[in-house]
């Protein structure tokens, strides 16, 4: 993976990372627990997490989490003062516009989003000072079943990623947090239930956070589960073993040997990801038949092959592999197997680390796809995703679990290849929807979560406009759809929402490494914004400190722009008779020297871009406070809003030159940062596009058209 040069000791991005792992804010996520329900082969979990603001003023708190690729959230309600307020579905871009608008008016929103496939984000915005609030969300995912043991497993949290989300800073997984542990509560029908890595006593334990949850499930016994859509009508699942196929395999096995594959696969000392792979693919050549034809090859930055084998030759080329070093290009990887064979299945084994596939595209070339992702801080995301898409299945697997998973996936690959079947393939499980369901589940909860995952597998076969509609009248989070829900009788909390991004903890297999390289999954495109999205990672961390003293803002100067909050924010307000008392910062040469040893030159704020801390500063920017910047950029700010484009175009829109400025460089970030868009929101509501972007050029932030999305 790409190292990051380490920044200047005057750099701002580095004073913003001392400063926040100092602990800058509380953590505003303060218990979580899960209540489990087994029935059959589903289960029903209803996870909770309560938010408290222990800050003066609002603040907005956002956890980006993963959960399995094959889960279905379908439900979500917050209690908010005592009131029980449900969240509704909604197309995806008319949530996130809802939640923004809630936002904007003052008003307690939630939000929760599927980001990518596997990945989602919970969104609480103005929680009030001293308050809490309480967000509870249900999923519905199948069992799992590998070499005949059944389990479920929920992953709690993820380590560095290799390659560019192409999320929003604020929206992107981010680990390195205080630990947290949640309290767990087991219900189940169908077998006798064991917590790996702790205990359950009367179906009742506590679990730390920084490693999947697994509960096996012993003595399982299939059954069919009942339940009802939304519609009121019954609906029926199986969910079984799938059956050992009795074909050859024809397949291309693609191994990961990147950097990441050299961490233990488990939170017990023991052997590598790497390692435990080969272990399992040496083990796998006792599984392979006479006429069974495989094409092996390896992976990091660049794809290798291998070379082809047979059930005589397997063990002899697997000898052949490297050891773990480089980045995943997992996506690229792809590519090279479709482009070097023609096998009628592939085997992808890695930890999943990467966002480096396009996962629509790849689709298209590949055949059935199947994927064994090793280790407790694996991602599922995309590499489950593109399984599902080609029909293929997804094995995840840590520690010993490993070469059963890697075993049960080569015997997987001698059955039928029809990835449009009614059968699902779920983790070594067939679900299917029945045709026939007289009655439905005497439990009203678990009865909606049958519904609501028969809704999910309905939805594969329908065109995107009638997907978006089953999936909103189900109640679904999707690609398409995201819950929202805005409490319209809470008091109204005045200006923006301080952001606090909840980060979770560490993996416990996640090896120390030194700054800054834990943040190097922002660094892959070498952009001022990935540097800014490093500082921004570490703003979690919570010690005795408490919060640092917050400068007051009038709530009323970001509602009404024109407020004059701060010195400059009044329209027609010159900067230039205050800056010598206001904004020197004590050093021995004026900000008025500075602007006239620059005036033959014009501004330039492309360098600013990046730097600036938007969800700590953002209320005081939005009221024309810009203190914080050093002496130098500041100076550039205000020799920009000098400029008479800039004050003709700030006369025009009624705010301060200052101002205007202030909006531009919010809306330059807007794409990367969601408080910036609403700081840009806020200012720049009464200008014309073509006066701000002829602003925008003059000063050197980049040219736009319209309103970036919020």
């Amino acid at each position: 993976m790409p190292a990051m040069n380490a920044p200047a000791a005057n750099d701002p991005v580095r004073q913003f990372i001392a400063r926040a792992t100092r602990g800058a804010f509380p953590v505003p996520l303060v218990s979580t627990s899960y209540d489990i329900t087994i029935k059959g082969g589903l289960a029903n979990v209803v996870a909770k997490r309560v938010f408290r603001n222990s800050e003066t003023l609002s603040i907005e708190a956002s956890i980006t989490f993963p959960l399995p690729v094959h889960a279905v959230l379908f439900g979500l309600e917050a209690k908010i003062g005592g009131r029980v307020v449900k969240a509704r579905a909604r197309a995806k871009a008319a949530a996130r516009a809802d939640y923004e608008s809630a936002i904007d008016r003052g008003k307690t929103a939630v939000l929760h989003e599927e980001l990518i496939k596997g990945v989602h984000m919970l969104s609480v915005g103005h929680i009030a000072p001293g308050t809490e609030i309480e967000v509870t969300a249900h999923f519905a995912v199948p069992l799992s079943c590998v070499d005949g043991n059944v389990f479920l497993r929920i992953p709690t949290t993820v380590g560095d990623i290799y390659g560019d989300s192409g999320l929003p800073d604020s929206d992107t997984l981010v680990h390195g947090g205080a630990p947290q542990a949640a309290d767990l509560t087991v219900r189940c029908d169908c077998g006798m239930t064991a917590l790996i890595g702790s205990t359950l006593v009367d179906g009742q334990g506590r679990i730390a956070l920084n490693a999947p949850i697994v509960i096996e499930v012993k003595g399982w016994t299939a059954a069919d589960v009942t339940g009802r859509r939304a519609d009121g009508s019954a609906v029926a699942l199986r969910v079984k073993p799938q059956p050992s196929g009795a074909g050859v395999i024809d397949a291309a096995i693609l191994i990961d040997h990147s950097g990441s594959m050299a961490e233990p696969c488990s939170s017990g000392k023991g052997a590598s990801k790497h390692a435990a792979a080969l272990l399992g693919l040496s083990e796998a050549s006792d599984d392979l038949r006479p006429g069974d034809k495989l094409h092996l090859f390896e992976f990091d930055d660049s794809a290798r092959e291998i070379g082809h084998a047979d059930h005589k030759s397997w063990r002899k080329t697997i000898r052949q592999l490297a050891g773990p070093d480089g980045g995943t290009e997992i996506g690229a990887a792809l590519s090279f197997v479709a482009q070097h064979g023609k096998a009628a299945d592939v085997l992808l084994i890695t930890d999943g680390k990467s966002y480096a596939l396009g996962v629509q595209t790849l689709a298209q070339i590949l055949p059935r796809v199947s994927v064994v992702l090793i280790g407790d801080d694996s991602l599922e995301a995309n590499v489950g995703h593109l399984a599902a898409l080609t029909g293929g299945d997804i094995y995840v697997a840590g520690g010993t679990d490993v070469t059963s998973a890697i075993r049960t996936a080569i015997g997987g690959m001698r059955g039928v290849r029809d990835g449009k079947s009614a059968h699902q393939l779920r983790g070594g499980m067939i679900v299917e929807v029945l045709a026939d369901a007289s009655d439905g589940e005497n439990d009203e909860a678990f009865g909606r979560a049958v519904g609501a995952y028969a809704a999910s597998i309905a939805m594969l076969a329908l065109g995107e406009l009638n997907a978006g509609e089953l999936a909103e009248a189900e109640g679904l989070v999707t690609h398409l759809t995201s819950l929202i829900l805005v409490d319209e009788d809470g008091v109204d909390q005045e200006g923006l929402p301080a952001m606090r991004k909840v980060a979770l903890p560490s993996p416990a297999t996640h090896i120390r490494m030194s700054p800054p390289q834990p943040v190097r999954m922002y660094m892959d495109d070498g952009s001022r914004h990935s540097a800014y999205a490093a500082a921004r990672s570490f703003a979690d961390f919570e010690d005795d400190a408490g919060p640092p003293a917050a400068r007051p803002v009038r709530p009323s100067s970001v509602k009404r722009c024109a407020a004059p909050a701060a010195r400059y924010a009044t329209p027609g307000a010159s900067p230039s008779g205050h800056v010598r008392q206001n904004f020197s910062h004590g050093r021995s040469k004026s900000v008025v020297s500075v602007i006239k040893k620059w005036r033959h030159t014009p501004p330039d704020l492309s360098n600013l871009v990046g730097k600036i801390d938007w969800a700590a500063h953002g209320n005081a920017l939005a009221a024309g406070d810009f203190s914080f910047l050093d002496s130098r950029e500041g100076a550039e700010l205000l020799r920009a809003s000098e400029m008479s484009v800039v004050r003709r175009a700030a006369r025009k829109a009624g705010i301060s030159q200052v101002l205007l400025i202030i909006g531009l460089l919010a809306r330059a970030e807007g794409s990367a940062n969601r408080h910036a868009s609403r700081v840009a929101r806020v200012i720049l509501g009464n200008i014309d596009d073509r006066d701000a972007a002829q602003v925008a050029a003059r000063v050197g932030l980049a040219p736009f058209e319209a309103n970036p999305a919020a």
